[in-house]
C-alpha cells in the first residue's frame, strides 16, 4: 500500500513536469518560428539575467523549505522575507542595467513561483504541484503571445514575470 501511494505521487510530479515542459517547448518553438533569431536571441539573453537574479536570491532556500516543511518546521516566512528583500534589490540592479521593469519582475516572479513549489512539495501537496506547474505554463503562453501580438516583442518578458504570479 505505502509503494502504491509513493508511485502515485511521484506520477502526479511527473505527469505534472512533463505535461508543463511539453507546453513550454510548444510555446518556446512558436516563438522561434514567428520572430527574427536575433529577436529570440535577446529574448533569453534578457530572461537569463533574471534567471540568475532570481536564483541568488532564493539563497537556496527552495530545499530548505522543502525538507523543513516536511518536518514540520516553520522557517518559510524568514526564508520568504529574506529571498524577497534580496529579489527586490536584484530587481533594482537589473532596472538600472537594463532599464527594463519587466526583467526584475520576472526574477521576482520566479523567485516567489520557487517557493511556492517548494512549499508545495514539502507538504506532499502533489498534485497541487503538478496544477501550479501546469497553469504556470499555460498563462505564460497566454500573456506572452497575447503582448507579443498586441504590444511588440518587447513585452513578452512582461508576459512570461505575469505568469510567475498565480
Amino acid at each position: 500500500m505505502i509503494f502504491n501511494n509513493s508511485l502515485k505521487n511521484i506520477s502526479k510530479i511527473g505527469i505534472g513536469d512533463i505535461i508543463a515542459n511539453g507546453i513550454s517547448a510548444i510555446f518556446w518553438f512558436y516563438l522561434a518560428s514567428s520572430m527574427l533569431p536575433a529577436e529570440y536571441g535577446h529574448i533569453h539573453y534578457l530572461m537569463s539575467f533574471a534567471a540568475i537574479a532570481a536564483t541568488l536570491s532564493t539563497i537556496g532556500a527552495q530545499n530548505v523549505i522543502t525538507v523543513y516543511i516536511s518536518k514540520n518546521k516553520n522557517v518559510t516566512s524568514t526564508l520568504f522575507f529574506v529571498s524577497l528583500t534580496f529579489s527586490i534589490i536584484s530587481c533594482l540592479i537589473l532596472f538600472l542595467i537594463f532599464n527594463k521593469f519587466e526583467i526584475g519582475l520576472l526574477a521576482i516572479g520566479m523567485m516567489i513561483f520557487t517557493h511556492g513549489i517548494a512549499s508545495n512539495l514539502g507538504n506532499r501537496n502533489y498534485s497541487k504541484y503538478a496544477i501550479y506547474s501546469i497553469l504556470q505554463k499555460i498563462s505564460m503562453v497566454f500573456f506572452s503571445i497575447s503582448f507579443y501580438y498586441f504590444l511588440g516583442i518587447d513585452w513578452i518578458l512582461l508576459g512570461i514575470g505575469l505568469s510567475y504570479f498565480h
